[in-house]
């Protein structure tokens, strides 16, 4: 009889530490841009999104994945709807509302996702000349690169998705689209257009682009967030 005690105590006791481990693993709803591409049901190895995980397994986090718009996606940042967002560069702008790894200013930072590079894609029989615009160039609502167009006054009037883009991008009805290298080799793959368009060397711009967390969130799990952002740090030579 005592021995049965003894082992009903055992095994609540392992229930309850399981509980409270569980408790103390908190899920962070994380929003990323929706794209033909995106690992929307099944996680793509060596993609971010896969990276993600794979740092908040080793720091106990677990993350639910929406897929939005990239303007979408900061909006609801700012709004507090979701806990983090990725993949992204620093700005003081975006700093005002969401937490990034300390030093995430400046380049090479230890704890990015990793580096990105931003490619001019343009129709092969009419290549971009920046000083003879007809149509503009698109750029993504919402991503830093389109306010740099905006400014020089390059920016297309129409505000194209990126499937929309190259698509007119392929009828030579747009100048040039301008993203993330990933982003417009994978839509130029899957638009079957690899004979078509191309990316302008040399890149346009490359830079650190990371995950960050709302204020309140990071306020939060302060301790946690400092765990996965070293994490990442720990595993990026398996997704450069």
């Amino acid at each position: 009889m005592r021995i049965f005690v003894f082992a009903v105590f055992v095994m609540c006791t392992n229930a309850l530490a399981n509980a409270s481990g569980d408790a103390q693993q908190p899920t962070f709803s994380v929003c990323t841009e929706l794209s033909e591409h995106a690992d929307v049901n099944n996680v793509i190895n060596g993609s971010t999104t896969d990276q993600v995980i794979h740092a908040g397994k080793r720091a106990g986090i677990r993350f639910t994945i929406q897929y939005h718009t990239w303007n979408r996606c900061l909006q609801l940042a700012q709004n507090n709807h979701i806990d983090a967002i990725y993949a992204l560069f620093w700005t003081s702008e975006r700093a005002t509302f969401l937490t990034f790894p300390k030093g995430s200013e400046l380049s090479n930072n230890a704890s990015r996702l990793r580096q990105t590079r931003f490619f001019f894609y343009e129709n092969i029989d009419r290549p971009l000349d920046l000083k003879n615009l007809e149509f503009g160039i698109g750029a993504p609502l919402g991503y830093v690169a389109r306010d740099y167009l905006e400014k020089q006054g390059w920016l297309s009037p129409i505000d194209y998705s990126i499937k929309e883009g190259f698509a007119m991008l392929g009828k030579r009805k747009l100048d040039a689209y301008l993203i993330a290298e990933e982003m417009g080799d994978n839509a130029i793959k899957s638009l079957g257009l690899q004979s078509i368009l191309r990316k302008k060397q040399p890149a346009f711009v490359e830079k650190d682009i990371h995950i960050a967390f709302t204020h309140a969130t990071y306020q939060q799990y302060a301790n946690q967030i400092e765990e996965f952002w070293s994490a990442l740090e720990a595993i990026r030579e398996q997704y450069q």
